[in-house]
């Protein structure tokens, strides 16, 4: 059976109702206010994320410099079964760090709870 957007829509609006889920949208420029997390503890995990691939590539090139290769002819294995394992370990260090910085998701929390008041 093929929906229309409007049927489709309908019938999330439905199930949300049924669910006493409310739907609001984020006014533009707004999502700071509404949406904390990601101005704070998604930056910082993403920060993480990209400073710990940073370290892997620039690594990764330095090691076959160094073993005498041209840079030119750098090449960094970027393939899936390659950088898997080393993201789980990246997330890991996510949640240790995190784990440093538990009064970030406090402030975040009181910030927000504050909103809603």
């Amino acid at each position: 059976m093929m929906f229309s957007r409007v049927t489709w829509r309908k019938k999330v609006n439905e199930i949300m109702a049924l669910n006493n889920i409310v739907h609001e949208l984020v006014p533009a420029n707004m999502t700071n206010l509404f949406q904390p997390l990601d101005i704070t503890v998604n930056r910082v995990a993403k920060d993480i994320v990209r400073r710990c691939y940073s370290s892997y590539y620039s690594g990764e090139v330095m090691k076959q410099i160094s073993a005498g290769k041209a840079p030119r002819d750098v090449k960094v294995n970027l393939k899936l079964s390659k950088i898997k394992p080393l993201h789980a370990r990246w997330l890991v260090k996510v949640y240790t760090e995190m784990q440093d910085r538990g009064s970030l998701i406090k402030k975040v929390s009181k910030k927000r709870v504050l909103l809603m008041l």
